[in-house]
């Protein structure tokens, strides 16, 4: 995240959900991202600012947890997260 312009700091406890938080050079931006092993939507992640980040094919992936939850079909966020 420092190529783009980002400095981490890990957090010792989850606050808020997130493992670190990434703070952009310009003040403007602060990132709560959560750590995982793959591709992870969760309902304890909805409504809360969270970005999950993981690692695939030797690939650092990032996403907001909102924006996916937003963009499956109706009937699938009814079944899988109840």
């Amino acid at each position: 995240m420092a190529n783009y312009g980002f400095n981490s700091m890990r957090l010792n406890d989850d606050w808020q959900g997130a493992d670190f938080i990434a703070v952009h050079i310009d003040g403007d931006d602060m990132l709560k991202v959560q750590l995982k092993g793959r591709f992870t939507l969760a309902k304890k992640y909805i409504d809360k600012n969270i970005y999950i980040a993981f690692i695939e094919n030797d690939n650092v992936k990032i996403y907001l947890h909102d924006d996916a939850i937003n963009r499956m079909p109706d009937n699938i966020k009814t079944q899988s997260l109840g």
